[in-house]
């Protein structure tokens, strides 16, 4: 490799997509591609409602991305800063509810609530809480949603199985003043 080589920066990975169809010119954000295409790299993501929701939580003091996937550490690292109220926010899909939003909430409150007992919750949040823990069938609550049908019509199970995994991830990404979203890293030993 020539030093001019080394000094050339890395071109950042293009992922999007728009009412469940992948962007043009834009990876289609599926785990199981961007497992391998997304590694080591930055990543430019555009989607049609968490892009929003996130925009829309920009005025907050801390905002982070959650999922099922990563949920257990954003357990823990809101539980850090003791009296403080925590909002969750849905993206929804086209301004509207969805189901698969509310779950992941379930899943998250779930740990928060596992994790700290005196924890005060909300007639939402309780809610999201007891939909999560009287239905573990992960896959089949997303399946069974309206984004879950049309991802299957598109083609995409297996993003929904994926999907599913909890606590997969030991990772919190963080919206940054700049609306850029950063990697705090593992914070499961933390």
């Amino acid at each position: 490799m020539t030093a001019n080589e080394k000094e050339k920066p890395k071109r950042p990975l293009l992922v999007g997509e728009k009412k469940g169809l992948p962007l043009e010119g834009f990876q289609p954000p599926s785990p199981p591609v961007l497992k391998k295409e997304a590694r080591g790299k930055h990543i430019i993501l555009s989607t049609t409602n968490g892009t929003v929701a996130l925009r829309r939580a920009e005025a907050a003091e801390r905002t982070y991305a959650s999922s099922l996937l990563n949920n257990y550490c954003t357990a823990k690292e809101l539980l850090k800063k003791q009296n403080q109220d925590i909002t969750i926010i849905c993206a929804g899909s086209g301004g509207q509810f969805c189901l698969e939003d509310y779950y992941g909430a379930g899943h998250l409150i779930s740990h928060l609530t596992r994790l700290d007992e005196s924890i005060e919750l909300s007639d939402a949040a309780i809610g999201a809480w007891k939909l999560f823990e009287g239905n573990q069938d992960t896959v089949g609550i997303l399946q069974d949603t309206a984004v879950g049908k049309m991802l299957k019509r598109f083609g995409y199970e297996k993003d929904i199985i994926y999907a599913a995994n909890k606590d997969i991830y030991p990772v919190l990404p963080i919206m940054q003043p700049n609306g850029w979203m950063t990697n705090k890293g593992s914070v499961l030993n933390g």
